[in-house]
């Protein structure tokens, strides 16, 4: 339904319609991830979430690259 107004959006609008509907199934996908412990799944998850917000949406900004960049360096145990 979406791409049948890919061009009448312009790309700006079309990616950021995009990304909200990859993050609705992100999400459901999340708490299951979480509800079944599946942590580095979720971690994955979350990766997406910041690609998707930096590519789609482009909100990102420094801060959040580094912040991103740090947390990917720790191991979660």
């Amino acid at each position: 339904m979406l791409d049948k107004s890919r061009n009448e959006l312009g790309a700006l609008l079309y990616n950021r319609c995009s990304y909200v509907i990859e993050e609705i199934q992100r999400v459901q996908d999340a708490v299951k991830a979480l509800k079944a412990r599946k942590l580095e799944k979720f971690g994955k998850l979350m990766a997406q979430t910041h690609d998707g917000l930096r590519k789609k949406y482009a909100v990102s900004c420094p801060n959040w690259i580094f912040r991103w960049r740090l947390q990917k360096m720790i191991p979660l145990y």
